[in-house]
């Protein structure tokens, strides 16, 4: 059976996702959404980078959503969680 994944990861600056994420993860620039973000292809699943403020709040998640930080050059850290549905 396989997994339908979706990755969105909010960036503050576009460009040095671009440079981190190609890079680090050997993934190429697919289509671009103007300055608002890119896809990211090379794998099974497209990443897209969309362009939010540095400590813009996150959307509410949805069940299963997986949250990942990245603090560094080459440091990321993820963490899986179950939401509730919001009332």
């Amino acid at each position: 059976m396989a997994i339908d994944l979706l990755v969105n990861i909010d960036v503050d600056n576009l460009d040095k996702a671009i440079a981190f994420y190609t890079d680090a993860f050997d993934r190429r620039v697919g289509r671009r959404f103007g300055d608002a973000g890119v896809e990211l292809l090379g794998a099974s699943s497209p990443i897209y980078l969309l362009v939010k403020p540095a400590g813009s709040k996150a959307s509410i998640a949805t069940p299963n959503s997986v949250t990942i930080n990245a603090t560094g050059p080459r440091s990321i850290s993820t963490s899986s969680s179950r939401m509730c549905t919001p009332p």
